[in-house]
C-alpha cells in the first residue's frame, strides 16, 4: 500500500532546526554528518561538469536541465529550489 503525504518543508525544517536548538545538539550534528555533507556536495559538483554543454546549449529544442537551469535563474532567489525528475516509463502500450 502506498500512501502520498504532502507537507510544508519549510515548516518541517524550521521545527526540526528548534528542536535541535532546544537540545543543544548543532555542533554535535554538524561533526557527526561533516563527511556526509562534504561527500553530497563533491557528487553535485562532479555531476554538474558532465552536464554542463546541455544546460548552456541554445539548441532547438530546448534540454530540460536547460530548461531548469532557465527556470531557476528566471525565480532569481537565493532560497528557492528547482526539483526535476526524469527517466523512463515502461507500459503495456502500443
Amino acid at each position: 500500500m502506498d500512501l502520498g503525504v504532502v507537507g510544508d518543508v519549510r515548516a518541517l525544517l524550521e521545527e526540526l532546526n528548534r528542536l535541535i536548538d532546544a537540545e543543544g545538539i548543532g555542533a554535535t550534528l554538524c561533526g557527526r554528518f561533516q563527511g556526509w555533507v562534504e561527500a553530497v556536495r563533491k557528487a553535485d559538483a562532479d555531476g554538474k561538469i558532465p552536464t554542463q554543454p546541455l544546460w548552456e546549449s541554445s539548441a532547438v529544442p530546448i534540454h530540460p536541465l536547460r530548461l531548469a537551469r532557465e527556470v531557476d535563474a528566471f525565480m532569481d532567489r537565493d532560497d528557492d529550489i528547482v526539483v526535476a525528475m526524469a527517466g523512463t516509463l515502461k507500459s503495456g502500450w502500443g
